[in-house]
């Protein structure tokens, strides 16, 4: 822009051309083409040490300071646009510091956040290293986890099937929200003419349970840290066998009404699924709370890719439960399921 700057109250407000900044003490402002008119208004704002510099210019007289970051829309003489780059410089005992927003955070506190960030990110990784290696347990870990953070946005890649399965052309069973592991684990070991795939996405508990089929020496079984919901159309690219199963059993309740857009079973996820495994493939879900049973049906009844077999929640169809179903069923609570067909 090349207009006049405007006044507003004693802070001069206008927009800045890119790249040119007044640059003065421990201070940075923003200038239009017409800035001179600024300097002149407020002289004692700026001192007489005032200089111009343009965008990855040195700035004379400025110990300290290597180059000066502008942003394209700002407020002249203010840092309370989000778009202008706060506290560009600061004063100290050795001299002048420069933040650049893009690559190091605006301020001392950016900084040091995205330090925790890390440090927060290698102790996860020792963690999960500890637990693969079985020189530490599992510890605590969350029982839900919000599946729609940023982190888990990030759609999950299929592995190497070759590396994962001893057999890759194999029918597979889909367990989508495995857990622990111990039901696929359990199914592995007797259903050795199928792979058993499960998907969690508390990543500590992926990790057990692959270092449980490795000591259990089950070719068949593999599990992957994922969130569904993001990786459906990803997570199962390149397999050779068939689809035969998914199970997705007593997903996260998710009770609070603000929170059931969380629930992994929403009209999107179950037509993407449809499109991820063959026709004929069973689809089995089932938990022990009602309204999430009904959510779950009312959702799989009003799609056109799924049909419900009749009869199909009458008996358990698998050979294993999980283990919630175990603790539900030895406290005589209720469990429901169906059974479904592509």
């Amino acid at each position: 822009s090349t207009r006049t700057p405007r006044m507003r109250g004693s802070s001069p407000v206008g927009r800045a051309l890119p790249g040119l900044l007044l640059v003065t003490g421990a201070t940075a402002f923003p200038l239009s083409p017409t800035g001179a008119t600024v300097l002149q208004t407020f002289p004692q704002l700026f001192g007489p040490k005032a200089a111009f510099a343009s965008k990855g210019s040195p700035v004379s007289g400025s110990s300290g300071l290597s180059r000066i970051i502008t942003s394209h829309t700002c407020r002249a003489g203010t840092h309370r646009h989000q778009s202008l780059p706060r506290l560009l410089l600061r004063g100290g005992a050795s001299g002048l510091r420069m933040y650049d927003r893009d690559t190091q955070g605006d301020t001392e506190a950016g900084l040091a956040r995205e330090e925790r960030k890390m440090e927060h990110s290698n102790q996860v990784r020792q963690k999960l290293e500890a637990i693969a290696s079985g020189e530490k347990g599992l510890g605590k870990v969350r029982q839900h986890v919000n599946p729609l953070k940023s982190q888990f946005q990030i759609p999950t890649e299929a592995p190497n099937w070759s590396e994962v399965f001893g057999d890759p052309s194999l029918p597979m069973h889909l367990d989508i929200g495995c857990g622990k592991g111990r039901f696929i684990l359990e199914l592995a070991a007797i259903n050795s003419d199928t792979n058993h795939f499960g998907v969690e996405i508390r990543e500590p508990l992926v990790v057990r349970a692959n270092k449980w089929a490795q000591e259990s020496g089950l070719a068949n079984c593999h599990f992957s840290f994922a969130n569904m919901n993001a990786s459906i159309r990803t997570i199962l690219k390149g397999y050779a066998g068939r689809i035969s199963l998914v199970t997705i059993l007593m997903p996260d309740p998710w009770f609070k009404a603000r929170h059931h857009k969380r629930r992994v079973v929403n009209p999107e996820f179950i037509e993407a699924l449809a499109e991820e495994v063959p026709s004929g493939a069973r689809l089995i879900v089932g938990s022990d709370v009602k309204d999430v049973y009904d959510d779950i049906v009312y959702v799989l009844g009003n799609s056109t890719a799924w049909a419900e077999v009749p009869g199909g929640s009458d008996e358990w169809p698998l050979e294993r439960q999980t283990e919630r179903q175990i603790s539900v069923q030895s406290r005589g609570e209720a469990l429901y399921h169906s059974v479904y067909t592509r």
